[in-house]
Order: C-alpha cells, then structure tokens, then sequence
C-alpha cells in the first residue's frame, strides 16, 4: 500500500518537472520568434513557488513515507502481537474446551491418590507388624543362642569337672595307694617284731617256766602304740597251737 503511494508521488513528480521543462523550451522557443519587447521573465515567479511548493510537497512527502514505514512497521508488529495473542486466545479456548476432561482426570488423580493414601496406611500397619515379628524372632534367636552359649559352657565345665575329679581321684587314688603299701609295711615290720618277741617269751617261759613281764612305762615310751585295729592276726597259728599244747 506505501510503495503504490510513493510510485504516485513519484509521478506527479516527474510530471511537474516534465511540465517545467517544456515552459523552459517553449521559453526559448519565444524567444527566437518574439519581438524584442516580450518579458521572457514572465510567470517565472510561479514557476518557482510552484517548484518551492514542490518541494515542501516532496519534503513532506519523503516524512510522510518515513511515518508510513514506521507505521507498516508498528502495523506489522502489532499484526504479529495479534496474531500471538490470537493463538494464546485459540489456547485458552482449547483449555476451557478440554477443562472438563481434566477436571475428570484430576478427580480420577485425587481418588486414586485416596486409595494410595489407605494403601500406605495399611502397609505401615503391616510394617509395624512386621516389626514386632523380627523382633520376636531376633529375641527367639538371641534366646537360642544364650542357651547353645548357656549348653556350651555347662558342658565345657562339665568336662573341665569331670576331669578335675578325675584328676583329683587319681591323686587320691596315688596317695591312699601309697598309704596303703606304707602302712603295710609298717604293719609288716610290727608284726615281725610281735611274732619275734612271742617266740622270745615262748621259749623263755619253756626253759624256765617263768612268764616275762610286762614292759615298764619308761620301756613303752620308746615303743609306738599300737592300737587293736593295726594288730593283723595272721592265718598261720602254728606257734600259739604248740604253746597252747606245751
């Protein structure tokens, strides 16, 4: 639409100057075939306010193309800035139109967000459950292995017992044993002696009928006592038979 305008301007433009030229050729024109009194100056100051004018014309023209491109600009993106807000306008219209079927969805959200919410609930009180349950089998378990470790150390001093005892009885068994064989061979020796002494008086009392005396007290300090319990009788009783029959 500008340019149609300023092709018109151009026009009228070059037809004022095409005017002008043809004044100036038929100025001269005149001037060879006029008398010499004709004012050839004649009309010259229109022409130039006609040409002043032109060019306030033509000044005002070229400002008026310049506010006319400013103003195709401004059109132009004001046209655009409709155009953008035209297709934020289809939008929305797209968005109120498709608002119901969101409007479902998010109820549909909403009541499935509800029943993940009693799921959750349910599934901490399943956990709490579960909880409990671990915990009465770690406690079980803790229990089992108090007693293996309880059973373990019974048995392991259990066996340290039985084998102090039989330790103990070994010494025991060592020490009585050595006893034993020391008492019998003191016992041996006293009887010894007994039986020596016996045939002493036996033959004395047979030579001279005279029954020796018993030992003074100072004599039995210097012989153990003996008690009736270490005397051991043995089975030969040869020498009593032959004195109870002298």
């Amino acid at each position: 639409m500008f340019n149609s305008l300023k092709g018109k301007f151009q026009q009228v433009q070059d037809g004022i100057s095409a005017s002008i030229r043809n004044l100036k050729i038929k100025d001269e024109k005149s001037n060879t075939s006029s008398a010499p009194d004709v004012n050839y100056y004649a009309g010259a100051d229109i022409v130039l306010k006609n040409e002043e004018i032109w060019k306030e014309i033509r000044s005002q023209s070229e400002k008026n193309i310049q506010k006319a491109e400013l103003t195709d600009k401004q059109v132009t993106e004001l046209n655009t800035k409709i155009k953008h807000q035209l297709q934020c306008i289809q939008e929305i219209n797209h968005f109120f139109a498709t608002l119901p079927e969101f409007t479902k969805k998010i109820e549909n959200i909403s009541n499935d967000l509800d029943t993940l919410q009693k799921h959750i609930l349910e599934v901490e009180d399943f956990l709490v459950v579960f909880e409990d349950i671990v915990e009465d089998e770690e406690m079980k378990q803790n229990e089992i292995d108090e007693r293996f470790k309880f059973a373990s150390y019974i048995e392991r001093k259990s066996t340290e017992t039985d084998l102090l005892k039989k330790e103990l009885s070994d010494q025991f068994t060592e020490k009585l044993q050595a006893k034993e064989k020391k008492l019998q061979s003191t016992m041996k020796e006293r009887q010894e002696l007994f039986n020596m002494a016996f045939q002493q008086d036996m033959q004395l009392y047979k030579e001279s009928g005279i029954v020796p005396k018993i030992p003074t007290t100072k004599a039995k300090e210097n012989i153990k006592t003996v008690s009736l319990e270490d005397v051991v009788i043995e089975d030969d009783l040869g020498s009593l038979d032959d004195f109870v029959n002298s």
